[in-house]
């Protein structure tokens, strides 16, 4: 199974995004651990929702920065988080039909998408934030 632990390494120095991932990566080891000790549906649920609910606002509210200091790299990024929202969905609908397995499938697919993501994409725009700042502190 895929490490779910946050590490300082995923940090990018932005306080509410780092707190936001910290959170998304909380959420993904609950939901596996509610899997695995085969909590009741209703709690396996109520966790994925909250986790679907949370990386649509984490995803806002990267985008929403972006666009406030013109990352140039923001439509690119909007189109990485459109793909994972879109198969997000896909794995939500299977769990709500029925498929059990799909909310274990989300915390592959959503944990291993978040560490990439942070790694490279998500480091981009921290690089570009960390510039902004020194600019401004000069």
């Amino acid at each position: 199974m895929s490490d779910l632990a946050w590490k300082a390494k995923y940090e990018l120095g932005i306080p509410l995004v780092d707190e936001q991932h910290k959170r998304l990566f909380f959420l993904l080891t609950q939901l596996r651990q509610a899997v695995i000790t085969q909590q009741s549906r209703n709690q396996v649920s109520g966790i994925l929702q909250n986790l679907i609910d949370q990386t649509r606002e984490h995803l806002r509210t990267e985008e929403e920065l972006m666009a406030a200091m013109f990352f140039p790299g923001l439509v690119e990024h909007q189109a990485a988080h459109e793909k994972l929202v879109t198969g997000l969905h896909g794995l939500e609908v299977r769990f709500r039909e029925g498929d059990a397995s799909m909310a274990l499938l989300v915390t592959t697919y959503l944990g291993g998408w978040l560490r990439t993501h942070i790694a490279v994409e998500d480091r981009t725009y921290g690089i570009f934030w960390e510039d902004m700042e020194e600019d401004r502190s000069a």
